[in-house]
């Protein structure tokens, strides 16, 4: 596309939105805002679920305006309306002429986004689409993104899993629950879900001052409490 193209970026703040948010900057893309989802329940379709209200504080460290829109109802129909409604105000408030999105492999994600798109207008976009998921996370790695797992719901998982950190360890680590049990090591099936402390874009970096660690006995959630920006040489790691 570019050429300044304007666009907006379907934020969650996990790795898959914070790479996509990379690879558009990186292509000259003008991005104009984030846009965040807060669903009401857990059992989403279409959206992230665990501690998207910290996104701000992602937002403030890119430096980039953050919209971030409610869903009130429950169930596919509802999400794709909130979807429709929050891009058609997007395009009359920033006017953006696309939507970025971090879908790598899910056909269900990326129908809606497109049929959406295509319904107001719009292009949507997913660089990360069909990508080799061990390349994405080793470069993810590479250029410095640091990521911690905020729910876990498969095999191999415990709660050890939550609040720590995606290195190369755990990679390997996914790589064997791939082996052993099928696992989508980018999380893909659902199996995990993360947020991005750090990458080279922040101007500041996050430090988790305050979790709870909630498990149900098969799978469980990080709940961050308490979060805050601070220099990059001071963050704080809780484990």
């Amino acid at each position: 596309m570019p050429d300044n193209h304007r666009i907006a970026i379907l934020f969650s703040g996990g790795k898959e939105s914070c790479y996509a948010l990379w690879w558009a900057l990186h292509q000259g893309f003008e991005i104009s805002c984030l846009l965040t989802f807060i669903p009401r329940r857990i059992d989403t379709w279409l959206f992230h679920y665990p501690n998207v209200c910290w996104v701000r504080l992602q937002a403030h460290a890119l430096g980039i305006p953050h919209e971030a829109f409610r869903v009130e109802g429950r169930g596919e129909d509802e999400e794709l309306r909130s979807l429709k409604k929050a891009l058609e105000e997007l395009k009359l408030g920033y006017g953006i002429e696309a939507i970025v999105s971090g879908v790598i492999e899910s056909s269900y994600q990326k129908r809606c986004f497109d049929r959406v798109c295509h319904h107001i207008g719009l292009k949507s976009l997913s660089p990360l689409w069909l990508k080799e998921p061990r390349a994405l996370l080793l470069d993810m790695l590479n250029f410095g993104f640091q990521i911690v797992f905020t729910r876990v719901s498969a095999l191999g998982l415990d709660k050890t899993w939550l609040g720590s950190r995606l290195d190369i360890q755990r990679l390997r680590l996914l790589e064997d629950l791939k082996a052993r049990y099928g696992l989508h090591i980018s999380g893909e099936g659902g199996e995990f879900e993360t947020f991005v402390l750090d990458m080279p874009l922040f101007k500041e970096r996050i430090a988790l001052l305050e979790v709870e660690r909630f498990w149900t006995g098969d799978d469980g959630y990080l709940h961050v409490r308490r979060a805050a920006l601070e220099p990059k040489d001071s963050v704080v790691w809780l484990a």
